[in-house]
């Protein structure tokens, strides 16, 4: 789950990608990993990543 965590930081890469290099079997079972241990999705994760360094 780091390494799915890290990858929407730190590339443009699609969820598709980041869900093969992290280990998952599809984008769907990556969706339900964030959610549930991130309670948002890849995507949401990254946008807020992305205000989060924006603000500093």
């Amino acid at each position: 789950m780091e390494r799915a965590a890290a990858l929407p930081q730190q590339t443009g890469r699609p969820q598709e990608t980041i869900a093969v290099q992290s280990g998952f079997r599809s984008v769907d079972a990556l969706q339900r990993a964030f959610r549930r241990e991130r309670n948002c999705t890849p995507e949401e994760y990254r946008v807020s990543a992305h205000i989060e360094r924006e603000g500093s």
